[in-house]
């Protein structure tokens, strides 16, 4: 991101993290230990042949981050699931600093939006995920390889500490560092 906005002619720090990744420092929901898979589309993919057969067949818990009464209900959702599948960058994102082993996919072809892949690959280089890719589960998928999928997902390394001296407002709220 930052190359792509310098070459713009935009001044861009050398350093800096998307804020929702510091929601697990400040947001601590009940954990259940329930045992369930969260699936969440992005905004623009309505619920489709591939969604409702994860739904129906795998018991997967759909996840639509527009209809929830308190933006803390989608996190409590996320934060309690065993694995989370999201086309949802914010999904992805949330399952990260919560540690939640997450994949991401595509329900459908999104291949005409030019950028689609860069703020994915942009976001996981930045806590250290080298060669991320979708998993593009419109082309034919196997449940049993997203648990694969699952079992082989490591824990990110976000600096925590250095993303809150990098955050640009005054913290009012105690937070504790993991």
């Amino acid at each position: 991101t930052r190359n792509v906005l310098m070459k713009s002619g935009f001044e861009c720090p050398e350093k800096y993290g998307d804020p929702a990744l510091l929601l697990s420092l400040f947001y601590k929901p009940e954990i259940k230990h329930e045992n369930f898979i969260s699936i969440i589309p992005n905004e623009g993919t309505n619920k489709n042949e591939i969604i409702n057969e994860l739904i129906d067949k795998n018991k997967c818990l759909y996840i639509n981050m527009k209809k929830y009464e308190k933006w803390t209900d989608i996190i409590d959702i996320i934060a309690n699931s065993s694995f989370v599948i999201s086309e949802s960058l914010h999904g992805l994102i949330v399952a990260e600093t919560y540690k939640i082993p997450s994949v991401w996919v595509e329900f459908k072809d999104h291949s005409y939006h030019t950028d689609w892949n860069f703020k994915f690959l942009d976001f996981y280089t930045s806590i250290n995920k080298f060669g991320m890719h979708s998993i593009k589960l419109y082309e034919g998928y196997n449940f049993d390889e997203l648990i694969k999928l699952r079992n082989k997902w490591q824990p990110s390394e976000i600096n925590y500490k250095e993303l809150v001296k990098l955050f640009p407002f005054k913290i009012t709220r105690k937070y504790e560092l993991n």
